[in-house]
């Protein structure tokens, strides 16, 4: 059962060092999960010798939810109670890590929060994450508002 391993820290045997707080993992999880896992500890990195991953770029409460969705399938809280801003941060660990299907869902949340507001920065965050869908909306949203936003 992956939810109580995800909550239990029995035989877990790999330390991930984020934002200030450690978090007690389980390698063949985190490894058949993500690709970027599977690598670093298949390659001769740091980490496939001390069994110590060191997260500086993602606040610890976006990677708590990641390793939710990487035990569970699940997050803590359903998508719609997420901010935009922690569905952007969310997206980007998806993208990182190779969570297509986190990064799918992190994707279809902020294309129903498309508007011509938050186009621009919609259409370069789905360029800079290859989450294409958003890219397409985005870029479609901002050709047919041009006028409004060039004067914007």
């Amino acid at each position: 059962d992956l939810v109580k391993r995800f909550s239990d820290s029995e035989f877990s045997d790999v330390l991930v060092e984020c934002d200030g707080q450690t978090f007690k993992c389980h390698q063949v999880i985190l490894t058949a999960r993500s690709p970027v896992f599977n690598a670093m500890f298949q390659a001769e990195m740091s980490e496939n010798e001390t069994k110590v991953v060191r997260i500086n770029d993602i606040r610890k409460e976006i990677f708590k939810e990641m390793l939710q969705f990487i035990y569970t399938g699940t997050l803590t809280i359903s998508m719609d109670h997420f901010s935009e801003e922690t569905t952007k941060e969310l997206l980007g660990a998806a993208n990182k890590y190779q969570l297509d299907l986190l990064k799918k869902v992190c994707e279809e949340k902020l294309c129903s929060t498309l508007a011509v507001e938050n186009s621009l920065e919609y259409l370069v965050l789905g360029d800079l994450y290859q989450a294409s869908n958003l890219k397409a909306k985005a870029l479609q949203l901002v050709v047919t508002n041009m006028a409004g936003i060039w004067h914007s």
